[in-house]
């Protein structure tokens, strides 16, 4: 995100239903990457949220057997993203939910 040249990076963490992918739609122009089903219902309810989601795309492994091809299409998505911010689409890039 940039304010008058204020660039942020920010990594929200804490435990489930605290708000985090509430607080991530709030950011202008977002392009949101779900692992999760379902995290997306946050800004799909409020249409005030909703109205600053540039896309979605979901990138989930289906299995453990899966995760390479999960991360080869993760790796396109970000791809998009950036050049969607190039073209100033995209200010804000939402991956949501990162299990660790």
């Amino acid at each position: 995100m940039s304010l008058n040249g204020l660039h942020l990076r920010l990594l929200v963490r804490s435990v489930p239903g605290a708000g985090k992918t509430h607080l991530s739609a709030t950011f202008p122009h977002f392009y949101a990457i779900i692992t999760i089903p379902g995290e997306e219902d946050t800004w799909k309810v409020r249409p005030d949220l909703a109205a600053n989601c540039v896309k979605q795309v979901y990138a989930a492994a289906e299995s453990p057997q899966d995760t390479k091809r999960m991360f080869t299409e993760l790796a396109t998505q970000l791809a998009e993203a950036k050049k969607l911010a190039r073209e100033e689409q995209v200010e804000t890039l939402i991956i949501d939910n990162l299990t660790h």
